[in-house]
């Protein structure tokens, strides 16, 4: 070992035990002390309420920080354990290598069964001891399979890593796990050896269906903790990217994908607005999220014309018309549903689909070719314009900021862009400074009014 890897070593030791002193000397705390300035009169018995309830939200702050950052021990732990074998793995004997595997399992699997027969539901025991356990198969399966020559690539020891995982998170409720899962899945189906059904290799996305349900049933406890987002933020990205698989085609695309991937998150948008018993808000805000941010990409670079005209193929995929299709009616359906409940929030979001499809059809007159681009950078504006209006009535600094922010994205945009005249910039320039000068005095009245009504209600 270098002489820099053990001063490293010693330095992490150190901060270990200085640490560890300084908690215990804090130990007796203020909380301590509470009860002898109370009896002394120092303070009265509401004060020291507060300062308990202080302390304590406090310290279960604390908990939680803890509980994450001991989560992120039992990874590295894991990572190093597998890096000490990996560093001599060629040069142990074929048996020791299925012993050590084995034993990284065993002994993993016996912290994890003790966790659950002792009914710990800490944030440690539950993620701490399901990773650890899901890390250790992995490096096992991994390390067994090269050794003996498994008559499969990575990419099928990948697959097999996470099947093996999969009984993890319905066991203990372990929701890192379940999104390794989600991901693991995920890298599995992009790679080039994914082809598990015979079929076609878009029929490898079966592989999500058998994480769903936990996914969904974690998400509808709604507490609404870091956890459950985290879940639904991967859910979302699968979701997207295994619609976006089924309808992928290397041919002649029946939709624009462009307008096809608009399609498929307005199907999110509408499918978690009517699962109402899910509280899915974060899936809905990462909806429109998206639409917005691919809308800004595209005045950025450019519309993407990945249809050519004129060419014929003999092969039609049929599977992909179908689903596409499929994709095409459930957004109109979303975006009906949205007018008829007059859900002005998520038509603004779900009505995508509709001008993309018009501007596309526009795009083969002559005197209008560049109508896509044009339609997206009017949406943006309506966009802009809207939510900065919104949060002049509910007082939303988020929805304020937003609007500022595509507003100075749009901006930026137009000045850099050459083929835009100096009077037509300048135009736009004045006619968006004035409406944001105009809704942020509004905003500041309304503010003002507020703040009179509070003053003569007291």
């Amino acid at each position: 070992m270098s002489y820099f890897g053990l001063f490293l070593i010693l330095f992490i030791i150190t901060c270990a035990v200085v640490t560890f002193v300084v908690m215990w000397g804090k130990a007796g705390g203020v909380l301590a002390n509470v009860k002898e300035l109370t009896e002394n009169q120092v303070i009265d018995s509401g004060q020291a309420e507060k300062i308990k309830f202080y302390y304590q939200s406090k310290k279960a702050n604390s908990k939680l920080a803890a509980g994450i950052l001991s989560i992120v021990g039992a990874i590295l732990v894991g990572l190093g354990i597998v890096l000490v074998f990996v560093h001599n793995w060629h040069e142990l004997p074929k048996m020791s290598k299925l012993g050590v595997g084995s034993e990284l399992v065993i002994i993993s699997l016996i912290i994890f069964i003790r966790n659950i027969s002792k009914k710990k539901t800490s944030l440690l025991a539950v993620e701490g001891s399901s990773v650890l356990l899901a890390l250790m198969v992995g490096a096992a399966t991994f390390l067994i399979g090269q050794a003996y020559n498994f008559p499969v690539t990575s990419w099928g020891l990948l697959l097999i890593w996470m099947i093996l995982i999969l009984p993890i998170p319905y066991i203990y409720g372990s929701a890192l796990t379940g999104i390794i899962y989600m991901i693991g899945i995920t890298v599995w189906i992009i790679s080039p050896d994914a082809n598990l059904f015979e079929l076609s290799e878009k029929i490898d996305i079966i592989m999500y269906l058998p994480i769903i349900p936990f996914a969904l049933k974690f998400i509808s406890h709604n507490k609404f903790t870091v956890r459950e987002r985290l879940v639904e933020l991967v859910l979302f990205v699968v979701i997207v990217n295994g619609l976006m698989i089924l309808t992928s085609t290397t041919q002649n695309p029946v939709v624009n994908p462009f307008v096809m991937f608009n399609m498929i998150v307005v199907v999110i948008l509408f499918i978690s607005s009517i699962m109402k018993k899910l509280n899915l808000n974060m899936t809905k805000l990462l909806a429109k999220i998206t639409i917005v941010t691919q809308m800004l990409l595209v005045v950025i670079s450019g519309y993407p014309y990945y249809i050519e005209d004129g060419i014929m193929y003999t092969y039609i995929d049929v599977f992909n018309i179908v689903v596409s299709m499929l994709m095409l009616l459930v957004a109109m359906l979303g975006f009906y549903y949205f007018v008829k409940n007059n859900k002005s929030g998520k038509i603004l979001y779900a009505i995508t689909p509709v001008l993309l499809i018009f501007s596309e059809f526009a795009n083969k007159y002559q005197h209008i070719d560049q109508a896509p681009f044009y339609v997206v950078n009017i949406y943006l504006i309506i966009v802009a314009v809207i939510l900065i209006y919104r949060s002049t009535i509910v007082g939303s600094l988020s929805k304020l900021n937003s609007g500022w922010l595509i507003t100075i994205i749009l901006s930026l945009r137009w000045f850099f862009d050459n083929e835009a005249g100096v009077l037509e910039r300048a135009t736009g320039f004045i006619i968006i400074g004035a409406i944001l000068i105009i809704f942020n005095m509004l905003m500041l009245k309304k503010k003002k009014a507020l703040v009179e009504r509070e003053e003569v209600s007291k």
